[in-house]
């Protein structure tokens, strides 16, 4: 969906957008962001910004730009290359793009997205916090996303004791290795146009991080709705019943598209969070913490030498070598069993809720067994009524209203 500008932040026919590509890192308030941003549409409109909404048109096109192989091209029609020629196109002084996946961009793609959006003029943000509470943000979401890996194994991965060749070694630092973060985008994109943007420490005004962004873009977001968060961690109990449920579900086949559905988004994102303040944060362990503290001094000091305009202060991103807080080793059994209880109690709740909205839409499902024998797995009914359980609400609701006029 586009929203045409107002005159302020319209631009003369001679001129080009200027087009932000907001790249990442993951687990630096990229969720709020983009939140807010879609949350206040014909708002930025009126300021001239092009903003794609819904934003899951940003994914597809972030997505499609990852996947390109090296020697071919991004596709006239494809996702990306859609979005591109809408913000070309846009009569707006400045575009807003904004997904994380884009961070670990290679120079292929780096050029392919940058070449695709000529002749307006592109400029990298990059935000991040840092890594000692980015690296037990990156576990626990990974325990929300279906991943079964320890916390154990997946310092040992960040820290190279697996070797550096290890897949989740590779994944973590190409998302958080910020020099070469931008050396890679700097094939296409001159280091002088890069923004860092510098998430505050705790403590610090809800709105910064908000304000900081905005200064970079040239927003006046003062006004703009704030929308709720949603995408908390989760505390320490929580996430390891989290990573003990995905190993067994994932032992007794689910599908991703099922779990995310219902693991993901409802007891990761709506049921457990509720339980951080009361389990604690997940800390790191001493000696871990130290040689994060090792890496982001080498890392800080490389930075330095980049021309990149820094908002806040790189000094936030440096991680002190003591560890405080209690380790995750520490969770007790019961600890756990509390959460378990918690997690099965919300999702319970969650499913009479659903059940109930869909049969106040016309929709009546029932968990509850049948007077008479169900249909065979395998007959048509049964494969419809499995079906029809698993259709979004939205679905649901359409074919509800069909059956209704018939």
């Amino acid at each position: 969906m586009t929203i045409g500008p107002g005159g302020a932040g319209a631009r003369t026919p001679s001129s080009t957008p200027t087009v932000y590509l907001h790249i990442g890192t993951p687990k630096s308030g990229t969720s709020y962001l983009q939140g807010r941003l879609s949350a206040n549409v014909p708002a930025l409109a009126e300021q001239g910004f092009h903003w794609a909404h819904p934003w899951n048109r940003q994914v597809r096109a972030a997505r499609n730009v990852r996947a390109l192989r090296r020697g071919h091209q991004l596709q006239p029609g494809g996702p990306w290359r859609t979005l591109a020629s809408e913000i070309v196109d846009w009569q707006g002084s400045t575009a807003i793009i904004s997904m994380e996946w884009l961070v670990r961009s290679q120079p292929h793609q780096v050029e392919a997205a940058v070449a695709s959006l000529a002749p307006a003029r592109v400029e990298v943000v990059c935000i991040a916090r840092d890594l000692a509470r980015t690296v037990p943000a990156a576990w626990q979401e990974g325990t929300q996303t279906f991943r079964t890996w320890t916390w154990d194994d997946f310092l040992g991965a960040i820290t190279g004791g697996r070797g550096a060749t290890d897949p989740h070694h590779t994944e973590f630092w190409s998302q958080h290795d910020l020099v070469d973060i931008f050396r890679r985008w700097s094939t296409a994109v001159p280091l002088e146009r890069t923004h860092l943007i510098t998430v505050p420490p705790a403590g610090q005004p809800p709105d910064l991080l908000w304000d900081r962004f905005c200064a970079v873009v040239g927003l006046d977001g003062s006004s703009f709705a704030s929308p709720p968060r949603d995408n908390a961690s989760l505390g320490m109990a929580s996430a390891q019943v989290m990573r003990r449920l995905n190993v067994t579900l994932r032992e007794q086949g689910l599908s991703r598209t099922d779990y995310t559905r219902l693991g993901k988004h409802v007891l990761g994102k709506q049921v457990l969070p509720e339980r951080r303040q009361l389990e604690g944060e997940i800390t790191l362990p001493v000696d871990v913490q130290q040689w994060l503290s090792h890496r982001s001094e080498v890392m800080l000091e490389e930075l330095g030498q980049l021309p990149i305009n820094v908002v806040g202060d790189v000094a936030e991103l440096a991680v002190p070598a003591d560890a405080t807080g209690r380790g995750l080793e520490r969770v007790s059994d019961a600890e756990m069993l509390d959460a378990a209880v918690a997690a099965l109690a919300g999702l319970v709740a969650w499913t009479a809720r659903r059940e109930e909205q869909l049969i106040k839409e016309g929709a009546a499902v029932s968990t509850t067994p049948p007077a008479r024998s169900p249909p065979a797995t395998g007959s048509p009914s049964g494969q419809a009524m499995r079906a029809l359980r698993r259709l979004p609400l939205g679905v649901v609701r359409r074919l509800t209203r069909r059956a209704r006029h018939r």
